[in-house]
């Protein structure tokens, strides 16, 4: 009878997969949610300009 062996390469890549899942979560949750959510600021002259202008068509 042969015994099946089994190789660290599953263990290894299994362990890299998580890791990468875990940087991938974090990076979202950290960085691009907040930087999606953020406010906006925007200047005082650009919400209340001095003067308008009109442009006939």
């Amino acid at each position: 009878m042969s015994l099946s062996t089994s190789s660290h390469a599953y263990g290894i890549g299994l362990i890299a997969v998580i890791v990468g899942v875990a940087i991938g979560v974090s990076y979202y949750q950290l960085y691009f949610i907040p930087e999606l959510n953020a406010i906006q600021s925007i200047p005082d002259k650009v919400k209340n300009p001095d003067q308008t202008t009109t442009i006939p068509l």
